[in-house]
C-alpha cells in the first residue's frame, strides 16, 4: 500500500527479504523528488538496517511492516514500524 503527500511517504511491506531492496528504491526515488539526493547513502543504509531487523526479528502473523519517510526542515526522518508491541525504531539523516 502506498500513501504519498508532499512531505510524507508511507509504504507497507510483507515480511519478505526482497522488500528491503524495494524499499531502498522507493527511498532513493523519494529523496530525489524532494531534492535531497545528497542524503541517499546514509538514508539508504539506515533504512536497510531497520527494515532488515524488522523482517528478521518481528514476527506478528498477518501484520505488515510499515515504512514512513518524512521530509523535515534539515533532512528526512525514516521510521520503520514492525507491528510489534514495543516502540517503533526511528533514525534521521541530516546534511
Amino acid at each position: 500500500m502506498l500513501d504519498r503527500d508532499d512531505r510524507l511517504v508511507v509504504l507497507r511491506w510483507t515480511r519478505h527479504p526482497r522488500c528491503v531492496g524495494l524499499a531502498r528504491a522507493e527511498l532513493r526515488k523519494t529523496l530525489a523528488g524532494w531534492g535531497h539526493a545528497e542524503l541517499e547513502d546514509t538514508a539508504v543504509l539506515i533504512l536497510s538496517e531497520l527494515l532488515t531487523n524488522a523482517v528478521r526479528h518481528a514476527h506478528i502473523p498477518g501484520r505488515e511492516i510499515e515504512t514512513r519517510f518524512c521530509l523535515i526542515a534539515d533532512g528526512v526522518r525514516i521510521e520503520v514500524d514492525d507491528a510489534s508491541p514495543g516502540p517503533a525504531a526511528a533514525a534521521r539523516a541530516r546534511r
